[in-house]
């Protein structure tokens, strides 16, 4: 099968064994781990593909400045549509 979309998932985010038991057909889920870089493990992880559909990343992200410049310089980098909430979404309290 091959794989369309990638989901990269912050282990920290609460119940994510839900949320990867739930991906479309034609995914793959990585799960970060919190002891190391990040940045580096997405890198590591996008260096095996291509041609991918979509890339999402699920996390607790930077508020404020600090996330749109996270977002400004992740579109930047990769060439690529970008999007990321701005509020609360799903479970959050």
């Amino acid at each position: 099968m091959t794989t369309n979309n990638i989901f990269i998932i912050d282990s920290r985010v609460a119940d994510y064994q839900r949320l990867m038991a739930a991906l479309p057909v034609g995914s793959e889920a990585f799960l970060l781990n919190p002891n190391q870089d990040g940045v580096e493990q997405m890198q590591a992880i996008l260096s095996n593909y291509s041609n991918l559909d979509s890339i999402q990343i699920i996390s607790h992200g930077a508020q404020g400045d600090k996330g749109r410049q996270f977002i400004d310089r992740l579109a930047l980098f990769t060439a690529a549509d970008v999007a990321a909430s701005d509020d609360l979404t799903d479970n959050a309290d």
